[in-house]
């Protein structure tokens, strides 16, 4: 279903564009499209319907025909709903029918869809979203909307491989009232187990809940690659909200050659049907060998898709080249081989020694309560943390570079892939086994008081 037209100039999709994509919608999946709108909109609709039945597709318009009551209905028999900012966008996201928001002049933080069954797709221009106070601004040239192409409504998730060490986290939640009469320790009465993602797996994980389409190579018993014994798996005991040991149990010895070609045929496949953005996810678990690393950021770079890396030892020249690194300060350390202090100036002296040294584009690094510290081209950008109160920073790092390449992929400017992030990983450290979704990061990006800006953020951020 496709409505005909809106309110405004700056959100109309151009004609011929509808037109292509009725085709392609009706030749890929044999859907016949019905087009919607008020009586304002009957003549729009009608040259669409000549323009789509010319191609000898099937097409139908119900613009103005149509009271909302009989819209919601046409809605809930609909398979999909493709629409601009408008009413019946709204409606679609309240049935709860698959939905793609074109959004260009309005931000679809406030004015996009609210469900977990929609897309939003936007063309990523620099001057979008033109909003003051809620209300567009003039504007003669809308390339916002002209530049969002069939392609991007038609493959719609961003797609994202992740490759990386997978492994499990483990919590064991319970109470404790005495201490051992075996030993000067606490007895903790187990109460509950939970058991959730970690490391590469963890990172997928995010990416699937901020609506990727996503793709994970790892080691596992029951995954891609079944050389080992066991997963990777960090074991934690809280009493109360207070953690008081952690256990890990792994293997970290290299992959061998074999699993290195295994990793690599999967990587390829994948990078040849439509992958937007790759993040390497090394824990030093055995995956992210030199020859991997290496191999994937050019095979990627042969198709001109960027390579994130979340960075983990001191050798990164398997990382050489990669667009974008995102290590943590004690990382950045490690790699220049002593320990930095969280300033500024040590950490752009330290920035500027790996980026010389290993060809690496750009460093995003994560600071702890002073935020993120972006390093573009010959940019420096600092975006203060969110959080108000630290309760387990476990999963950060992943949560940082998910929504960083979500961002990316779905054409947000750096700045703003760098704040939403910082707002997700803000989310994560405050609550323990909880997700920074779309919605969760919505409700934050709206308490967080960043609409339009401050000082430091000259421009409003864009949705995931």
């Amino acid at each position: 279903m496709f409505p005909a037209g809106s309110s405004t100039q700056q959100r109309m999709w151009p004609m011929e564009k509808w037109v292509e994509l009725a085709k392609q919608v009706y030749d890929e999946y044999g859907l016949k499209v019905c087009l919607t709108g008020g009586k304002e909109d009957i003549e729009v609709a009608e040259d669409v319907v000549n323009k789509v039945r010319a191609l000898n597709v099937n097409i139908i318009s119900m613009a103005g025909k149509c009271s909302l009551n009989e819209t919601k209905e046409l809605l809930s028999r609909s398979k999909l709903l493709v629409s601009v900012n408008t009413g019946v966008m709204h409606m679609g996201a309240a049935v709860n029918i698959p939905l793609v928001a074109l959004h260009g002049a309005t931000s679809e933080l406030r004015w996009g869809p609210v469900d977990d069954n929609s897309v939003v797709i936007k063309s990523g221009e620099a001057c979008q979203p033109c909003i003051s106070l809620g209300f567009e601004t003039e504007c003669d040239n809308p390339v916002c909307m002209e530049n969002i192409t069939v392609d991007m409504v038609m493959n719609g998730n961003a797609h994202v491989l992740v490759v990386g060490d997978v492994m499990l986290d483990q919590y064991f939640y319970g109470s404790v009232s005495r201490i051992s009469p075996e030993a000067p320790v606490p007895i903790n009465r187990i109460e509950r187990q939970v058991d959730t993602l970690g490391g590469a797996a963890n990172v997928a994980h995010n990416l699937a809940k901020l609506g990727c389409k996503t793709y994970l190579a790892g080691i596992s018993p029951n995954g891609m690659i079944t050389g080992r014994e066991k997963t990777t798996t960090k074991l934690r005991v809280l009493g109360g909200h207070q953690q008081m040991l952690r256990m890990d149990f792994e293997e970290t010895e290299p992959i061998s050659e074999e699993y290195e070609n295994d990793v690599l045929e999967y990587v390829k496949n994948k990078i040849e049907n439509n992958i937007d953005i790759v993040i390497i996810s090394d824990y030093g678990k055995g995956l992210c060998t030199k020859r991997v690393c290496s191999s994937i950021i050019n095979i990627a770079h042969d198709k001109d898709i960027k390579v994130l890396v979340d960075p983990k030892g001191t050798d990164w020249d398997k990382y050489k080249n990669a667009d974008f690194v995102t290590p943590n300060v004690k990382e950045l350390g490690d790699v220049v081989g002593k320990v930095i202090k969280n300033d500024d100036d040590n950490i752009t002296a330290a920035v500027k020694n790996v980026r010389d040294k290993y060809s690496i584009t750009d460093v995003m690094v994560t600071r702890s309560e002073k935020g993120l510290s972006l390093y573009v081209g010959d940019e420096i950008i600092s975006i203060p943390t969110v959080a108000q109160e630290v309760f387990d920073v476990s999963g950060a790092g992943d949560t940082v570079i998910s929504n960083f390449a979500t961002a990316l992929a779905c054409n947000l400017d750096y700045e703003n892939a760098a704040y939403v992030s910082n707002v997700a990983a803000g989310v994560e450290v405050e609550k323990i086994e909880y997700d920074a979704t779309k919605d969760v990061l919505s409700d934050e990006y709206i308490i967080k008081d960043r609409w339009y800006g401050d000082e430091k953020y000259s421009k409003e951020g864009g949705g995931i």
